[in-house]
């Protein structure tokens, strides 16, 4: 469950950024 909520906040990370930055 650790390793999805980890992910999930990279992918909320990698939507705010702008311009998007590859994060994974």
């Amino acid at each position: 469950q650790i390793i999805a909520d980890n992910i999930t906040g990279k992918f909320v990370l990698f939507m705010q950024s702008v311009p998007p930055t590859p994060l994974f």
